[in-house]
């Protein structure tokens, strides 16, 4: 709705912002009583001995996280260095395009996946590689239609919705098409490194 009243990709941030926070005040709610519970209950020797089992997320998927932003927002920049600024306008519209939706997409994907794979690793860990394996597929065939018309028909399309001068966009859309296939499929993916703790590897 925000990008549609021209909001654009601050709108699509917002509003995934927005949907966030309603989401978790809801299960705040109903899970405060339980949390109280084991609060009233809590012991400090407790509290050590679980921050010391989850040690790997400050250890290794902070810094992890940290570089992986730094990848993201460093493309437009570098761009720009190396190729003048106009190249850089170009690409930034397809990573507003593109990019942006692509990765809230994913993200709720990976919320998902990351639930439904906590509860098969405790609950039938011998479902897990299969509940990996069908999801891998499901991703690939879903990020294979828009990659496909992207493949082909980016210039048109970009010229047919921005307007004529912005050809270029598509053909560079055109062009990193395999790296938003593997980002679709890999991202949502690699929260099994999570519910696994194999963060070192």
């Amino acid at each position: 709705l925000f990008g549609v009243l021209a909001f654009h990709s601050a709108g699509l941030l917002f509003g995934e912002a927005a949907g966030r926070c309603a989401g978790m005040s809801r299960m705040a709610r109903s899970a405060w009583p339980v949390l109280r519970s084991h609060l009233l209950r809590l012991r400090w020797r407790t509290l050590a001995h679980t921050l010391w089992q989850q040690r790997k997320f400050p250890m290794y998927s902070l810094p992890s996280s940290f570089l992986d932003a730094l990848c993201a927002s460093l493309s437009v920049p570098l761009l720009i260095r190396l190729y003048g600024s106009s190249f850089g306008g170009y690409y930034a519209l397809v990573w507003k395009a593109i990019a942006v939706p692509t990765m809230l997409v994913t993200i709720s994907i990976g919320d998902t996946f990351h639930s439904r794979m906590a509860v098969c690793a405790r609950e039938t860990p011998s479902e897990v590689r299969r509940l990996f394996k069908r999801t891998t597929a499901a991703l690939l065939l879903l990020a294979c239609i828009p990659a496909t018309i992207l493949l082909f028909w980016g210039a048109p399309l970009f010229r047919f919705v921005f307007g004529p001068n912005w050809g270029a966009s598509g053909m560079i859309a055109a062009i990193i098409v395999p790296w938003y296939l593997a980002e679709f499929v890999v991202s949502p993916l690699s929260r099994v490194v999570l519910v696994l703790s194999g963060q070192e590897l």
